[in-house]
């Protein structure tokens, strides 16, 4: 599952198995959240025997601008910075819409999850090359920022604030 938590597999002992083949009830009342361990909780009260690692998947983020200098290297820092404070974990590399090749796009589809462009031709360029618009998020800053400068932080604090999950 993109972009979410998905369930890991469950580890139980021998004692809990010989109980499923024998019949034992392991009905599940409840899941609890113990740190990083997701417990599921079975009818009869016993936590002991079941304990379900979750996963989070991680999302992958490609961050584009005109040529890959400024803007798009920018966003990549302050969406990492985001996550961390958020306890996130994502993947962001940045590039230039100018070098992107359209042999490139499959491989790129495959290995992003969402397409971060920085203006709106940006957007239509990677519709027109296959990418889909549901996959695209347009923030619609200007090329008009040196890199890491601090109008173009703030500007990205606050609109990757709902990009960044």
């Amino acid at each position: 599952m993109k972009g979410g938590e998905g369930a890991g597999l469950a580890r139980c002992s021998h004692q809990d198995r010989k109980e499923r083949e024998g019949g034992a009830s392991t009905a599940f009342a409840t899941l609890r959240r113990t740190t990083s361990l997701y417990t599921w909780a079975r009818e009869d009260g016993d936590v002991s025997l079941w304990d379900v690692e979750l996963k989070r998947v991680m999302m992958r983020y490609l961050f584009l601008c005109g040529e890959g200098w400024k803007r798009s290297p920018t966003a990549v820092t302050v969406a990492r910075e985001l996550a961390a404070r958020r306890g996130l974990s994502i993947e962001a590399e940045s590039g230039g819409i100018a070098h992107l090749r359209p042999e490139a796009v499959p491989h790129l589809l495959k290995r992003y999850d969402a397409f971060v462009v920085m203006e709106r031709y940006m957007q239509d360029e990677l519709v027109r090359r296959g990418v889909p618009r549901t996959s695209i998020v347009c923030l619609g800053i200007p090329d008009r920022y040196e890199r890491n400068d601090q109008e173009l932080v703030k500007i990205l604090e606050k609109k990757l604030a709902t990009v960044v999950r």
